[in-house]
């Protein structure tokens, strides 16, 4: 049983500098399309106002302008002053 060899199609795992070359060539592709084609995601609008508000006041606690307030820092203490000093597309990157 031990001895069975396993066909090149069946096998897991590739090697070699191709098994991680292709996959960030893809991802890096369809990040630069959807950065291109100015999509934006459903949380748009929250991101947004997180880097408004830091740009604004800073660092804060509670905020009230998201229907009727919400705590800041439960989301992200590191987003919001990347999405503050930069566009959103460049972020992602």
């Amino acid at each position: 049983m031990a001895s069975e060899r396993v066909p090149g199609r069946l096998r897991r795992g590739a090697s070699g500098p191709l098994a991680t070359l292709i996959p960030t060539a893809i991802t890096l592709a369809g990040a630069i399309a959807i950065g291109l084609s100015g999509v934006r995601g459903a949380d748009y609008p929250a991101h947004f106002l997180r880097a408004e508000l830091w740009r604004e006041v800073g660092l804060s606690v509670w905020n009230f302008r998201w229907y009727g307030g919400h705590a800041t820092t439960t989301y992200s203490v590191i987003v919001p002053p990347l999405s503050a000093t930069r566009t959103s597309p460049t972020q992602g990157a």
